[in-house]
């Protein structure tokens, strides 16, 4: 049977946990779920459970106390900045790079690879995949030597949490918008039946295309 947008929100207003593929989505579900409830002539209603899959695995990191020494978003970046300038400082060709988008770039490339567990070597890349190499190397022991703890390790840390049944699971989720799932996610998913009634998804096709 093919879910609706009002499927959903439906099952958002009965207390459904609803995971999507980026803020924007977020934001414009709860505009429909907020809209929804004035039209039915509602003045006041409890938020629903609607989340951005990124926001929701740092609330569980919470919850788990993994958040104290764990850098943020932000401090993350900067710490990445701080390791590519170190890096490409007095190598030749160094001032055509814009640091903060090679920052960003290679933030998102450690997650994606801590968090599939994937790896390669120097020789299995061009010089890009070496600089990359070398950043990480700085960045982690930036890491090591501020006592902070890598946030692209938390998802992983999360899936055995999951595992272990050291999280709650929800009764009822959907994800809204993805294309495919990350292995977090996909962890969620596969709970044990007697602890998850349901896991419904919605393309971004059904949800009046909002990007």
């Amino acid at each position: 049977m093919t879910k609706t947008l009002t499927d959903l929100l439906v099952a958002a207003h009965k207390g459904a946990l609803v995971l999507t593929v980026n803020q924007r989505l977020a934001r414009y579900l709860v505009q429909g779920y907020d809209s929804r409830l004035q039209e039915q002539g509602c003045t006041a209603w409890k938020s629903p459970a609607i989340h951005f899959h990124l926001q929701w695995q740092w609330q569980m990191a919470a919850r788990l106390r993994l958040d104290a020494k764990t850098l943020g978003p932000a401090q993350a970046l900067r710490l990445w900045e701080r390791a590519v300038e170190e890096e490409e400082k007095g190598l030749a060709g160094n001032g055509l790079m814009r640091v903060p988008d090679a920052a960003r770039a290679a933030t998102q490339a450690h997650q994606l690879l801590c968090e599939y567990g994937a790896t390669f070597t120097s020789e299995e890349g061009g010089e890009d995949h070496r600089a990359f190499l070398r950043w990480r190397s700085r960045w982690q022991q930036l890491c090591r030597e501020g006592g902070w703890d890598d946030p692209a390790l938390v998802p992983a840390r999360l899936v055995t949490a999951l595992e272990k049944g050291e999280l709650p699971v929800p009764d009822d989720l959907w994800l809204a918008g993805f294309d495919e799932l990350s292995p977090t996610i996909e962890a969620l998913c596969s709970c044990p039946p007697e602890t998850r009634r349901d896991c419904s998804s919605l393309d971004a096709p059904c949800l009046s295309n909002p990007f």
